[in-house]
């Protein structure tokens, strides 16, 4: 194998830097913006062409920002007529299209 390989396996490009010590370096880490914990978030959409609802995944920070994906979601097409979030097996809220926006 040629030197270009040696300098694959052992050796990084220069100005980048291991990722594992990235992640150790504690002046990044003390820099690092405070995250809420993610949770995870089932969107079941009701669709007029289809009999049974298609689900999605989302993952967000708070109740708040799921609302806002389901709302787009519910709007993203004139075919989805409602929304249903669950957070495990609990329905967190419903939201559906009104005659209106029919």
């Amino acid at each position: 194998m040629g030197r270009t390989g040696q300098h694959c396996s052992k050796n990084y490009k220069r100005g980048t830097v291991p990722l594992i010590q990235l992640i150790g370096s504690r002046s990044r880490r003390a820099h690092a913006p405070a995250m809420s914990p993610a949770r995870t978030f089932s969107l079941f959409v009701s669709d007029a062409r289809y009999s049974v609802p298609t689900l999605m995944m989302v993952v967000a920070e708070n109740e708040a920002q799921v609302r806002r994906v389901a709302h787009a979601e519910l709007l993203a097409s004139p075919n989805h007529l409602a929304v249903e979030v669950r957070e495990y097996d609990h329905v967190l809220f419903s939201e559906a299209r009104g005659p209106a926006s029919a």
